[in-house]
C-alpha cells in the first residue's frame, strides 16, 4: 500500500523566523460613513439591476458580502498607505496583497510602484518581479490571483495583506512569495482586520 508523508516548509528547509501579526484598522466617524454610504449605493445598483432584469435573483447574501469586503478593503487605503511608508522608511521591502485590482491600482497611483494584476502583461510580469528583487523598486502591489503564485520575491521581509480571500491556501502562497527557499532575511506578514463590528470582524476571516 502506498503512502504520502507531507511535512511543513519550515520543517524541510533552513528558514529565518516568520512572524504574522494583526492589524487592527477602527475608522473616525467620518470615515465610517463613507463606508456605509458606499455599501449603501452598492445595494441601491445592485436592486437597480435586479428590477431592470439585467440579473437574476438568489445569491443577494453573497452579494451583499462581497460588497462589504470591497467597501472594507477601500476603507483601509489611508491605513495601508501609512503602514507601507513605516516599512519602507525602515529600509525593507514589501510586497501588498489585495483581492481587488481597485484596492491595488490606487496604492500602486499613491506609492509610484509596480503592479502585478490580471491585466499585467506576461511581458512585464517577470521584469518588475525582477526591479523589485535588484532594489529599484521598494513596494510591489498584487492581487491574489495574479501575484499570489509562482513568483519569487524574497528581496521582501514585509508582506502586507489588506484583505483575504476564502481560501486559506490563496493567502498561505501569498505569503511564499517572500518566505521561500533563498529567503535569508526574517519575515513578517501583516494582516489588517476591520474591527468595528461582529460582522465587520466576519468580513476578514
Amino acid at each position: 500500500k502506498e503512502s504520502i508523508f507531507t511535512r511543513e516548509r519550515s520543517k524541510c528547509v533552513d528558514l529565518p523566523p516568520f512572524t504574522r501579526l494583526f492589524k487592527d484598522v477602527e475608522l473616525d466617524k467620518k470615515e465610517l460613513g463613507l463606508y456605509h454610504d458606499s455599501l449603501r449605493k452598492l445595494k441601491a445598483d445592485y436592486y437597480r439591476r435586479l428590477n431592470a432584469g439585467e440579473i437574476k435573483t438568489g445569491g443577494e447574501h453573497m452579494v451583499f458580502l462581497s460588497h462589504a469586503r470591497r467597501c472594507s478593503s477601500l476603507a483601509k487605503l489611508p491605513y495601508a498607505l501609512d503602514l507601507i511608508e513605516e516599512i519602507v522608511g525602515g529600509n525593507s521591502q514589501v510586497i501588498v496583497f489585495s483581492w481587488y485590482k481597485d484596492v491595488v491600482e490606487h496604492l500602486a497611483k499613491k506609492l509610484n510602484c509596480r503592479t502585478i494584476t490580471g491585466d499585467t502583461a506576461n511581458n512585464l510580469r517577470q521584469p518588475f518581479v525582477d526591479e523589485f528583487q535588484e532594489g529599484k523598486k521598494k513596494i510591489i502591489c498584487n492581487t491574489f490571483g495574479a501575484g499570489g503564485v509562482g513568483l519569487n520575491m524574497q528581496a521582501a521581509d514585509y508582506l502586507l495583506l489588506i484583505d483575504r480571500n476564502y481560501v486559506p491556501a490563496d493567502y498561505e502562497q501569498a505569503e511564499g512569495r517572500s518566505f521561500r527557499i533563498g529567503q535569508t532575511k526574517p519575515v513578517t506578514s501583516l494582516w489588517m482586520n476591520f474591527v468595528h463590528t461582529d460582522t465587520d470582524r466576519v468580513i476578514d476571516q
